[in-house]
């Protein structure tokens, strides 16, 4: 069974429909903190770490990279952000359009899982799941632990 802990509501921008040169999606740095990602080494230039997804809608594993760009943090450049690349391929294959959520959640309380699902169907406080408020931070939203 799928437990969400996060989601984000899916932008143009998040998708690669627009034609900015983003990598992929931004992830926010309390986000970022959460235990759900793995700690990178803030000290390393750029330092990044492969991740393993089960997409439960494509029913197979993919990976996508978890990075932190630090040059602003290193005394150069303007990027202080974390981000997860390799997604642009991974929208066109799921056929995500904007305002679709990215569901992160594991599967069986240890596989790292994704899914994508409407607005409408967003399982954040659903019956099968006990009743969590939810905190939310630029189109993502938190499950608040208790």
């Amino acid at each position: 069974m799928f437990k969400l802990e996060f989601c984000k509501s899916l932008s143009a921008n998040d998708l690669g429909l627009t034609q900015s040169h983003q990598a992929g999606l931004l992830i926010p740095k309390r986000i970022a903190r959460l235990p759900y990602f793995p700690i990178l080494d803030r000290f390393s230039e750029n330092p990044r770490e492969s991740m393993t997804f089960y997409s439960i809608d494509l029913k197979t594993s993919i990976q996508l990279s978890y990075i932190y760009y630090n040059n602003k943090d290193r005394g150069y450049g303007t990027r202080s952000e974390y981000r997860l690349t390799g997604t642009t391929k991974l929208f066109r294959e799921l056929k995500a359009v904007p305002a679709q959520n990215l569901e992160f959640g594991y599967i069986d309380n240890s596989v790292r899982a994704i899914i994508i699902k409407n607005e409408d169907e967003v399982e954040i406080n659903s019956p099968n799941q006990a009743k969590r408020p939810y905190i939310t931070t630029n189109g993502w939203k938190i499950v608040e632990q208790k």
